[in-house]
């Protein structure tokens, strides 16, 4: 099915894909997001380069807030890796017992979705 001009919203096709250049304009001096709804309207019409990916997807998933600062993402990125590494210990820390109890219950969650 094709959706006609009438149908697309208005700034379909005005927008142009998110570049470093612009995303990197997006922030002032001490490295918080001026502009939310300026990146999130480029990603949602155009999209984004695929050499920001990783440094765009922490904002649209929330985890790191739109007004941090460098400082703060900083800071939030290490009690993630922690966080990380403390799971990943606690998961390799099961015994046999519990490791099959895990498969059942968390790992045949994931692997339905």
């Amino acid at each position: 099915p094709e959706v006609s001009v009438l149908e697309l919203h208005p700034e379909e096709g005005q927008v142009p894909k998110l570049t470093e250049e612009v995303f990197r304009s997006l922030f002032n001096d001490i490295g918080q997001l001026e502009d939310d709804l300026t990146l999130r309207k480029y990603i949602f019409f155009s999209g984004m380069d695929r050499n920001i990916r990783r440094e765009v997807w922490p904002f649209l998933l929330h985890v790191y807030p739109y007004h941090s600062t460098f400082d703060e993402r900083i800071q939030i990125a290490e009690i993630r890796r922690q966080e990380y590494e403390e799971i990943s210990r606690r998961r390799l820390d099961l015994n046999e017992n519990q490791m099959n109890q895990f498969r059942r219950k968390i790992q045949s969650v994931v692997e339905k979705d």
